[in-house]
């Protein structure tokens, strides 16, 4: 019997992974900003999981940029934010928005 052997890409995403989220980063933006409400709220009409992704970074950036006045901090805001995986968020948002699920019921997204 063969052991199946990872890479140590592979090895190193297993270990950030977070409460089944990309990791620690990306759990914690949805938590808090995502996570409560109608998923249709943060979602304009045929926005696609690229373009929802990049709106949803955008809006947390601009939230941090106009409420965080120290340099300093507002720079540690956005390193941990590069960490976040914006298109698994998106995704998530899409997947569980019921509008889109009838809409592309019939179509398979591929990432």
């Amino acid at each position: 019997m063969e052991k199946e052997t990872k890479s140590i890409y592979e090895l190193i995403a297993d270990s950030k992974k977070h409460n089944g989220w990309t990791n620690y980063e990306t759990w914690r933006i949805h938590l808090e900003h995502f996570s409560d409400g109608d998923p249709a709220e943060h979602i304009m009409d045929n926005e696609n999981e690229y373009d929802l992704a990049h709106s949803l970074r955008e809006r947390i950036e601009g939230f941090i940029d106009d409420f965080c006045e120290e340099p300093l901090i507002r720079g540690y805001v956005h390193v941990f934010l590069a960490e976040v995986n914006w298109y698994e968020i998106a995704r998530h948002l899409l997947e569980n928005n019921s509008t889109y699920e009838q809409d592309n019921s019939s179509s398979q997204r591929a990432w």
